[in-house]
């Protein structure tokens, strides 16, 4: 239930956790941040995701927090941010892939899925003593990104293949 994979095999201290968490609540889904809804169908499939997301991770630091007494918890959610790359375009209006139907039909997908990690926090502040010091925060901004950076690798590819091209022909 991560952002994106670091490693080709889930990993976790203490080593059993990991397969347990994977056993009960399932590996949940990647983010596709570099994506964007085109169609209403794909943003309702995405919301739907990011959602699931948040019930399987609050359900899963609820269960993780019943099982012992913490001197530090730590979690994670990432649809904030996921949502953000996915919908900044239905958020800001001057955006140029803006779309007003989209808007019109499903709402402000930002806004809803803060409002329901808010809920999720709720849920976990309920479960939590009251001396219990939570420190709730988004580690990652977000904002209009008009680059291209997510074409680099393609970009990369075809020069090595220039250079290759390149060489081969000067070699004869």
């Amino acid at each position: 239930m991560v952002h994106g994979p670091e490693h080709r095999q889930v990993c976790s201290w203490p080593p059993g956790l990991a397969s347990n968490v994977l056993e009960k609540f399932g590996e949940g889904s990647n983010c596709l941040c570099g994506y964007r809804a085109g169609s209403s169908s794909e943003l309702e499939e995405l919301l739907a995701r990011l959602h699931k997301g948040i019930e399987l991770k609050t359900d899963l630091y609820l269960s993780l927090l019943e099982q012992d007494h913490w001197d530090l918890f730590l979690g994670v959610f990432k649809a904030s941010h996921c949502v953000g790359h996915m919908c900044w375009h239905l958020w800001d209006s001057s955006h140029p892939e803006y779309r007003d139907d989209l808007v019109q039909k499903f709402g402000n997908p930002i806004k809803h899925i803060n409002q329901a990690l808010d809920i999720s926090l709720n849920r976990i502040l309920e479960q939590v003593s009251e001396d219990t010091t939570v420190i709730w925060f988004s580690d990652l901004g977000m904002g209009p990104n008009y680059t291209v950076n997510d074409r680099l690798p393609e970009v990369v590819r075809r020069l090595e293949g220039s250079a290759v091209n390149s060489r081969k022909t000067s070699l004869g």
